[in-house]
């Protein structure tokens, strides 16, 4: 399997069109189409890019080496979906969440953990009429 080869198995392991995975790296979606038939080379900081954006295993990009994606830890996935959330979407409804709960203190923390343990324990609880729940 060539690089560009490998390149289209993320792509739709991910199942995104050539446009969105292009759009997520920069490059036009003729560009990724290119790249993955072969008549473009694939740059090292298209590799980089790949492997970063997407988490995948430099490894299998280079030779097909397995696994196609890296295991993150839970810090590192917390870490990259803030990441993605203040790079595409800085003034967005989940940047504000995200720094709203950055201003929480002990007792809000506390208090929030509460409501999260009420709503989770409520779950699949079906009010029923007439009663307060």
């Amino acid at each position: 399997m060539t690089k560009g080869e490998r390149i289209r198995a993320i792509r739709e392991q991910l199942h995104m069109t050539t446009s969105a995975f292009g759009s997520k790296l920069g490059i036009q979606r003729s560009a990724v189409s290119k790249i993955e038939n072969g008549r473009v080379h694939v740059t090292e900081q298209i590799s980089l890019l790949i492997c970063r954006t997407f988490n995948v295993n430099p490894a299998y990009l280079r030779d097909g080496t397995e696994p196609m994606f890296l295991h993150l830890s839970r810090d590192e996935k917390i870490a990259s979906f803030v990441g993605d959330i203040l790079k595409n979407d800085p003034h967005g409804f989940r940047a504000r969440l995200i720094g709203a709960l950055a201003q929480l203190d002990e007792n809000d923390w506390k208090s929030l953990q509460k409501l999260a343990n009420n709503m989770i324990d409520g779950e699949g609880q079906e009010e029923q009429p007439g009663e307060d729940q």
